[in-house]
């Protein structure tokens, strides 16, 4: 267990990546972006929050996809 925390306190809770590469100077503009991808789970999520975008304290509604077959 402190070696996990060990690791994930080694990353950067931004990109996730190591802390190590992403904030050293030397790697400053080296990075680019990539492609976009899709979360479907999140997408889902937000498709299922519609009818309820009106509802006070809409936030605190959990909605949990599930992989349909």
């Amino acid at each position: 267990m402190l070696a996990l925390q060990a690791y994930r306190g080694s990353l950067c809770p931004l990109c996730g990546g190591p802390l190590s590469v992403c904030t050293n100077p030397e790697n400053e503009l080296k990075f680019k972006g990539g492609l976009p991808i899709r979360c479907h789970a999140t997408t889902a999520r937000a498709i299922a929050m519609e009818p309820y975008k009106d509802q006070p304290n809409n936030s605190a509604l959990m909605i949990a996809p599930v992989l349909a077959d």
